[in-house]
């Protein structure tokens, strides 16, 4: 149970896990999405923009939270996850949101 008047951030992808999540999230609560856009593929910035437009569609408050700064060579997988979480809880900080919700899993190191 949440408090009342709870907002719960989002991190919404684009991805089918994360969206479903958001779209379910949303009908039970108040919610904000949050893109991470890591800027690593060309596309990437697009996509983020598309998550925007299917907010803006249902109502949901969304910001892109961008990757400034040099990327590593090597460890990207690890790097990308690390970042990722320190944006959305620094914007989940930033904002007073008590709550992020992920539909993001982690792999073990044998998975990698």
């Amino acid at each position: 149970m949440f408090e009342n008047n709870a907002a719960i951030a989002v991190a919404a992808s684009g991805g089918p896990d994360s969206m479903a999540l958001l779209h379910l999230l949303h009908r039970f609560a108040q919610v904000v999405a949050v893109t991470v856009d890591h800027g690593l593929r060309a596309e990437s910035a697009a996509e983020a923009k598309t998550v925007a437009a299917w907010c803006k569609q249902h109502n949901i408050l969304h910001h892109i939270l961008p990757w400034q700064g040099t990327k590593p060579k090597t460890g990207i997988h690890e790097a990308g996850r690390a970042v990722r979480y320190e944006l959305l809880e620094n914007f989940c900080r930033k904002n007073y949101i008590l709550h992020l919700a992920t539909a993001h899993y982690s792999r073990s190191p044998a998975e990698n």
